[in-house]
């Protein structure tokens, strides 16, 4: 087993400090509702992306100056933060998010040698999929923002779960401090539209870097679908929303079968040997 220490970091730093900073930002629009709605979007954008940073930092196993691909997540979940104001006039909102999926896409995808035949594959995908997920950032009249936000951390988790069967250890630790983020503002967030305002953007960045993050890095059995079903499911998400409040059960069952799903190919893939993992520690010496 890892050693306490380590625990109590990754808990710490990966868990708490990204939680309680979110929570922190996110404390204005509990204690002053009547704020304007494009202050209550950037506040909410940011308590995801600073909250993401400080995790982050805190774990101290990247650098602040990007050196790998993936080292651009948090200073894009920043950006996200910022793009996500703009939303009219629709035809410049659609092309500067166009332009940041594309810029995102082009960032997190390594460049390798190993990778030239499908690097530009991975970009339009990538960039397709953080796009199409900005799209679904739009104030709806139904506040059910809670049950959203749970669900959405529930698929970090998931993610979260993956990465570590694919060996990707750091980036399970991240998708963690972003289910983190996530879980605070479920608690601090006033009720209010669903999704809530300014999430969208920096989720959009974050869940599915991560998740190809992993997913290019790794020489594990676990299957793609495993890391594709978590990013999917802030689209399913949005068809909730989008349907009035008796007919959602199908979409949140959809949204548990995908995680489970993601979560058990897996681990029927690579499964966890328990006994290893809890055996007591070799006598040295």
């Amino acid at each position: 087993m890892p050693p306490t220490e380590a625990i109590r970091d990754a808990l710490g730093f990966g868990v708490l400090l990204p939680a309680v900073v979110a929570a922190v930002v996110l404390l204005p629009l509990r204690l002053r509702p009547g704020l304007g709605d494009r202050t209550a979007q950037l506040v909410s954008g940011l308590a995801i992306a600073l909250g993401f940073l400080a995790g982050y930092v805190g774990l101290g196993f990247a650098p602040l100056k990007p050196e790998d691909a993936w080292n651009w997540l948090p200073w894009l979940s920043l950006g996200a933060a910022v793009v996500g104001l703009v939303d009219r006039p629709w035809l410049f909102a659609a092309v500067v998010r166009l332009a940041g999926a594309a810029l995102a896409a082009w960032l997190l995808v390594p460049v390798w040698e190993s990778n030239e035949p499908w690097r530009l594959d991975a970009r339009l995908l990538l960039g397709l999929m953080i796009f199409l997920t900005w799209t679904t950032d739009r104030p709806l009249a139904d506040k059910a923002n809670r049950g959203w936000l749970l669900l959405l951390a529930l698929a970090a988790a998931a993610g979260a779960a993956v990465l570590m069967l694919g060996g990707s250890a750091k980036l399970a630790q991240l998708a963690g401090v972003l289910m983190a983020t996530i879980a605070a503002a479920s608690v601090v967030m006033p009720s209010g539209p669903t999704p809530p305002p300014g999430i969208v953007p920096v989720v959009a960045v974050l869940l599915p870097g991560v998740m190809a993050s992993g997913l290019f890095d790794t020489h594990s059995a676990v299957p793609r679908a495993s890391y594709f079903l978590p990013a999917l499911v802030v689209l399913v998400l949005d068809c909730a929303a989008l349907v009035p409040a008796g007919a959602r059960l199908r979409f949140v069952l959809l949204v548990l079968f995908m995680l489970a799903a993601a979560v058990g190919l897996a681990y029927w893939m690579e499964p966890i040997d328990w006994r290893e993992m809890f055996a007591p520690p070799e006598p040295t010496g």
